[in-house]
């Protein structure tokens, strides 16, 4: 059988892997960051909803004032939810498009002797749109799940609080209660500055692959890149003047992360997204294998362990011969490309008969392949 050769043999690729994958982290965190703010935005709503029916919620004349409040936060969920959406499909869209182009470009840097082209026009947004999420199901009804949830436990709570509160305050406070948890995120200092240049200085983007991608969806990826997320909305405890500090107007990087219960999806659909881009991306250069690369330490499951170091075709043969039977990681339905389950962070290397090329000295790293 002929030795097939990974391109992480590279010292190029590897570094090049290394640079892009802080990008797409980059794109991750502030799609984080973007629905967080969000979050604030929602529970400042409901928090302002549950003080206005307060009086009525004590009152047992008012029967009826807990389903009106729950309509009430019901709305502000639905509408929470699109908005939500918004921000899981722009991040699958744009983490698609950066790791396809990417990689193809790394590709054809190793493979100068032949032509390689890079497509994706705006069917291609379409379609991730379109996906079913990797959990199962419509993202948008996975979203309404999850805050439908956090719905319930908030109106459970406010139900409860009624009873016992002595005050509007300590009744907000017991409302607080029924938010997700808040943890204490920096944010990490940025890789790629934005250029600051007069516009008849900009060079032109010199790519060894041939693009055919939108140039106003590539110039939307790069805005995006290059901004920093602002936060847009305060903390709930502001809208009623509760006195907490809240480290989003601090000037020490802080900011406050809520724990989610749909973060763990959104971080997976992430992933599923990269992975698509790059297993495209070598496709289309004729690449039909990959080396499976996990990272070995003690959380790696045992299915991603024994993948390690294995082509993806070994893979399929242990899989097909039952020489796997225990094998539990099944998330994509064939186990042969991560993700395989949740939280995987296993990642694929194309792998051909043919040692690449070394790439000539003229052709940019992949900082100077993105802000070109």
């Amino acid at each position: 059988m002929t030795k097939k050769h990974s391109y992480l043999d590279q010292t190029k690729y590897r570094q090049w892997v290394i640079a892009r994958d802080k990008a797409l982290e980059k794109l991750h965190i502030d799609a984080q960051l973007q629905a967080t703010d969000e979050m604030r935005n929602i529970l400042s709503q409901v928090l302002l909803a549950a003080k206005a029916n307060f009086h009525d919620l004590k009152n047992p004349m008012q029967p009826h004032s807990i389903d009106r409040l729950d309509g009430q936060i019901k709305n502000i969920m639905r509408v929470g939810a699109g908005m939500l959406l918004h921000i899981y499909t722009r991040l699958k869209v744009r983490s698609y498009i950066l790791a396809k182009s990417s990689e193809t470009e790394i590709v054809a840097q190793l493979n100068r002797s032949r032509t390689i082209h890079n497509k994706i026009d705006q069917s291609v947004a379409i379609r991730k749109q379109a996906e079913q999420s990797v959990a199962g199901g419509p993202l948008f009804h996975r979203l309404q799940l999850y805050l439908d949830r956090l719905s319930r436990k908030i109106i459970s709570q406010a139900q409860t609080s009624a009873l016992i509160a002595l005050t509007e305050q300590e009744f907000e406070l017991d409302i607080l209660l029924a938010f997700p948890k808040k943890k204490i995120y920096k944010r990490p200092p940025r890789v790629l500055k934005p250029p600051q240049v007069r516009e008849a200085d900009k060079k032109q983007k010199v790519d060894a692959a041939i693009d055919t991608i939108d140039d106003s969806t590539w110039a939307d990826l790069l805005d995006t890149y290059k901004k920093d997320v602002v936060p847009a909305w305060r903390s709930p405890e502001y809208t009623v003047g509760i006195p907490i500090t809240d480290p989003t107007i601090e000037q020490s990087g802080e900011e406050v992360w809520y724990a989610w219960e749909f973060e763990r999806d959104m971080t997976n659909e992430f992933v599923q997204a990269v992975r698509d881009g790059q297993v495209d991306a070598a496709t289309d250069a004729g690449i039909t294998d990959f080396v499976w690369i996990s990272v070995i330490d003690s959380a790696t499951d045992a299915c991603c362990r024994w993948r390690d170091g294995l082509l993806v075709s070994e893979i399929e043969s242990k899989l097909s011969e039952h020489e796997a039977d225990d094998d539990e990681c099944n998330l994509d339905d064939d186990g042969l490309t991560p993700p395989i389950h949740f939280n995987c962070r296993c990642t694929l290397a194309p792998a051909t008969d043919d040692i690449p090329d070394k790439p000539s000295s003229d052709a940019p790293d992949f900082e100077e392949w993105l802000d070109s």
